[in-house]
């Protein structure tokens, strides 16, 4: 049995769109700060950080922010100050983003669990 191409017309704009959003998930090959051996967040510019993040955590159990730890250390040593803390707060467009700096500051004492990744197909 024979399969015969579709005779369909693609209308062009759809064609290109379909293009373009293929082109954008395929890395340079140099420069190599611009491949995805060091550039994680290739081909996630229209998602945002919640949602880039969520994906690598799953798929590649990496995170994509420093620890809770890391942030923790430069509070202490004040590195990041309360004027930073506010500023991030007031930039944060989540509704689950805590709206007091002590609130953030007791966010940041908790620990979380490393990410670990979904298992593959050939895992499983």
């Amino acid at each position: 049995m024979t399969t015969e191409p579709s005779t369909r017309p693609i209308a062009r704009p759809a064609l290109e769109a379909a293009a373009q959003a293929a082109a954008r998930q395929i890395p340079p090959l140099w420069p190599l700060a611009s491949s995805v051996a060091v550039n994680p967040f290739l081909g996630q510019a229209t998602s945002t950080l919640a949602a880039t993040g969520a994906r690598l955590a799953r798929v590649g159990g990496i995170a994509a922010t420093m620890s809770r730890g890391w942030y923790r250390e430069r509070l202490e040593r004040g590195e990041i100050s309360d004027v930073d803390l506010s500023a991030a707060l007031g930039a944060c467009p989540h509704d689950g983003a805590p709206r007091e700096i002590a609130a953030l500051r007791a966010a940041v004492s908790v620990d979380r669990t490393p990410p670990m990744a979904l298992p593959t197909i050939a895992e499983l």
